[in-house]
C-alpha cells in the first residue's frame, strides 16, 4: 500500500479522542474477513488474478463514494492503471488488494472526478439501498470513506485511520459523527445499529449499480493500462523533444557577438601625455625653471 503518514495526536485532545474511539463498537466478528490476496507468477498473470478478484467489490465502493457509474468506473480503472505502473511494488506489498483500493478511493473522492453531481444515476426509490446509498452520499467525503472502510470493507479502526492518512482518534470521531448522521436520515439505525454494516456488505457483495457498468475483462484491462502507460511516455517524450527543438532554435537563430559601445562626441583636444609636464613659458619673461629646462642653444661665432 503506498507510503502512509501517521499523524499524531495533539495531546490536550488526547483524553476526548480517546473516549470517542473506545464508543466505536467494532465490526462483528466473522462478519467479513479482508482476505489478504497473494500475488506471485509472471506479472501479467498475476494483474490479471488481482484484477478479476478485487475489480467487482472496488467498482461498488467506489459508486459508493461517488454515486456516479461513470466516474466510478474511471477511479476504478486509474486505480488498476497506477497498479501495473508500479507492478514491482504492488506485487511485493503485503494486501496488493488494499494498494489498488486506496489509490481507487482517493480517485473517486478527487474534486476533478466530476463537479455538483454531475453524471449521479439514482438508485430505484424505495428500496432500502436506495435509502442507504442517498444517506451516505449526504455525508462529507472524509466521514463517507471512513463508514466504508470501518463498517463494509471491515478494517479495524488503526487500519481505517492508516488508510485514510489520519490518526485514530480523529477516525473515531469521524465515524461517530457519520453514524450520528446516518442514524438521522435511516431511523431503523437506532434501534439496530449493526444493521448498517450488515446492509454495507450486503451492497458491497451483490449490489446493483445503476445501470449496471461492468468492470472490463482482466485482458482488456490490462491492455488499457498498457496502452495508456505507453501514451503517457510518448507524450511526455513529445513534449520534451519540442523544448529541446525550441531551445536549440532560439540559441542557433540568437547573435551571440556583443553589440559595439555607443559613440560618443570628442571635442578634437587630446589628453595631455603621461610624465612631467613642462610649465607654459611666459612670451615676455626668461624661460621657466622647471623639468627639461636649461641654458639657451649655443650658436658658433662667425670667424
Amino acid at each position: 500500500m503506498p507510503d502512509i503518514a501517521h499523524a499524531p495526536p495533539a495531546a490536550s485532545a488526547a483524553p476526548a479522542s480517546a473516549s470517542a474511539s473506545s464508543a466505536v463498537t467494532p465490526p462483528p466478528e466473522g462478519a467479513l474477513t479482508v482476505e489478504r490476496s497473494s500475488v506471485s507468477g509472471p506479472p501479467e498473470a498475476a494483474f490479471a488474478a488481482l484484477y478479476a478478484e478485487a475489480a467487482p467489490v472496488l467498482l461498488r465502493q467506489a459508486y459508493l463514494l461517488t454515486g456516479r457509474p461513470r466516474a466510478a468506473l474511471a477511479a476504478l480503472f486509474g486505480g488498476f492503471r497506477q497498479a501495473w505502473e508500479r507492478w514491482p511494488e504492488v506485487a511485493r506489498d503485503p494486501d496488493p488488494a488494499g494498494w489498488v483500493r486506496a489509490v481507487v478511493h482517493e480517485a473517486a473522492l478527487s474534486p476533478w472526478r466530476g463537479l455538483g453531481g454531475r453524471g449521479r444515476v439514482e438508485l430505484p426509490a424505495g428500496t432500502g439501498r436506495a435509502a442507504l446509498v442517498e444517506a451516505l452520499l449526504r455525508l462529507p467525503p472524509t466521514q463517507r470513506r471512513v463508514v466504508l472502510l470501518h463498517e463494509g470493507v471491515g478494517l479495524d479502526l488503526p487500519g481505517t485511520a492508516a488508510e485514510v492518512e489520519a490518526s485514530t482518534p480523529a477516525a473515531a470521531q469521524r465515524l461517530l459523527h457519520a453514524r450520528a448522521a446516518l442514524t438521522t436520515r435511516l431511523p431503523e439505525l437506532q434501534d439496530e445499529p449493526e444493521q448498517l454494516t450488515a446492509r454495507l456488505r450486503a451492497f458491497l457483495a451483490t449490489g446493483e449499480i445503476p445501470g449496471r457498468p461492468a468492470p472490463p475483462t482482466p485482458e482488456k484491462a490490462l491492455a488499457d493500462a498498457r496502452l495508456s502507460g505507453r501514451t503517457r511516455t510518448g507524450a511526455a517524450l513529445a513534449v520534451a523533444g519540442l523544448f529541446a527543438a525550441t531551445t536549440l532554435y532560439a540559441v542557433a537563430t540568437t547573435d551571440s557577438t556583443p553589440p559595439p559601445p555607443p559613440a560618443t562626441e570628442v571635442d578634437g583636444t587630446l589628453s595631455p601625455a603621461p610624465g612631467p609636464q613642462r610649465p607654459p613659458a611666459s612670451p615676455d619673461g626668461p624661460p621657466a625653471e622647471g623639468p627639461g629646462t636649461g641654458p639657451g642653444r649655443l650658436a658658433p661665432l662667425p670667424e
